[in-house]
């Protein structure tokens, strides 16, 4: 994540590139000029929601928001979900061998995936649907909650689960085990669309 200082900087330079004053910006936000101040002086930063709509209201991606205006190619960050840890170990294998542009992250519990995603950007969830006692419909939910522009793509063999997947506008949904080829078509048509995922 960006330090509070970097965000700064990166939420003036997107404001001034909008043509927006600090009172456009904070009326758009419904906060007030000083806290679009203090944001951009890195002061204080906003929280994930809030970083939301602010994304919508600059008419930027999350990333595009969060990418550090110094680094021209940010690297996405993916995860991996399952707790059968040889299933796990395979689709981090594979993930990281077809997405060579991004950082791949396996785990075996939903609650460490939801740590993880509280202080990194995910780009793309490959999330098994039964995680132990957790469900990993549950666990989207709150990564969406978290980042309203992860993709989600469900990698299971209960097919039964399919039209629940759907419903929280998943981006994908795949058979075990995880094959390249069948990743490679879901990332090419991703919900929001990734910078960099594939090299």
């Amino acid at each position: 994540m960006l330090s509070a200082e970097a965000f700064g900087e990166r939420l003036k330079q997107l404001r001034v590139d909008k043509k927006l004053t600090h009172a456009q910006l904070a009326n758009l936000m419904f906060v007030s000029q000083s806290t679009i101040s203090r944001w951009e002086s890195g002061d204080r930063t906003p929280d994930i929601t809030i970083l939301s709509r602010l994304a919508e209201c600059l008419d930027v991606s999350l990333n595009d928001l969060l990418q550090d205006s110094q680094e021209s190619n940010p690297v996405p960050v993916v995860i991996a979900v399952d707790d059968e840890a040889i299933i796990l170990n395979g689709s981090i294998k594979v993930l990281s061998e077809t997405l060579t542009g991004a950082e791949v992250y396996g785990f075996l519990h939903a609650a460490e995936a939801l740590e993880f995603a509280r202080t990194h950007l995910v780009s793309v969830a490959f999330l098994d649907i039964e995680i132990q006692a957790d469900s990993g419909l549950d666990l989207a939910g709150q990564l969406l909650v978290l980042n309203p522009q992860v993709n989600v793509i469900f990698v299971t063999s209960h097919a039964q689960y399919s039209g629940d997947a759907w419903d929280l506008h998943a981006s994908g949904f795949l058979s075990k085990p995880l094959k390249a080829e069948k990743i490679l078509r879901e990332v090419s048509n991703l919900r929001y669309p990734v910078r960099g995922l594939i090299v």
